[in-house]
């Protein structure tokens, strides 16, 4: 059985998901399970460089009371879950490009999960900015990872065009609901879904 993840890694929703997740698989395992971590960028328009989040935050809600309604709700569902969220010291909201493709990487030697797990707690957690290529390349050396290898050209415009095609066709198929994980033709997986949902 395989699960593809579509997902970002500036998604809160996301965050909580990968944990419910995970939880669910503890509670009943699957044998053989195949997991896929897939991209899919919430804001495909981003500037390479990023931009200054709560202004871009305050622009997206429609306004400064609104964004705290929202980031309140994500707070209280983090909390819930037991997972750190310290979304006041996060300043940047990046393009997510190149911590897709860090993923990809990871994925060669079998390390795309633990590269999930390191970019959601630099940016959830920390506050870093994972669209920068120097905080990449830490988080890929600090798990052993041939941080060279990722940097080099040849290899980043391999794996850019690839995540460029997947993110490509799931902007075409997105809903209004952020989906964090699909297994083709069995069922559909999503940010939201609680433990008892996900082990039905």
């Amino acid at each position: 059985m395989r699960i593809d993840i579509f997902f970002d890694v500036v998604c809160p929703w996301c965050y909580i998901g990968k944990h419910r997740l995970q939880r669910a698989l503890a509670m009943r395992p699957l044998p053989g399970l195949e997991i896929r971590w897939q991209p899919f960028q919430l804001n495909p328009e981003m500037p390479k460089q990023g931009v200054d989040r709560q202004s871009y935050m305050i622009a997206k809600f429609g306004g400064r009371e609104r964004m705290r309604q929202i980031n309140a709700v994500v707070a209280e569902a983090a909390g819930k879950e037991g997972l750190a969220l310290n979304q006041s010291i996060i300043r940047r909201t990046p393009n997510t490009v190149e911590a897709h493709r860090l993923i990809r990487h990871g994925g060669e030697t079998g390390q795309a999960g633990r590269m999930v797990d390191a970019l959601f707690t630099a940016y959830f957690v920390h506050g870093l900015d994972i669209g920068n290529r120097e905080i990449l390349v830490d988080i890929a050396e600090e798990l052993g990872a041939d941080a060279y290898l990722y940097g080099t050209a040849e290899h980043s415009d391999d794996h850019q065009q690839i995540v460029a095609r997947i993110d490509a066709r799931m902007q075409v198929e997105k809903g209004s609901t952020v989906r964090l994980a699909a297994v083709p033709d069995k069922l559909h997986l999503f940010s939201t879904s609680t433990d008892e949902r996900l082990t039905a």
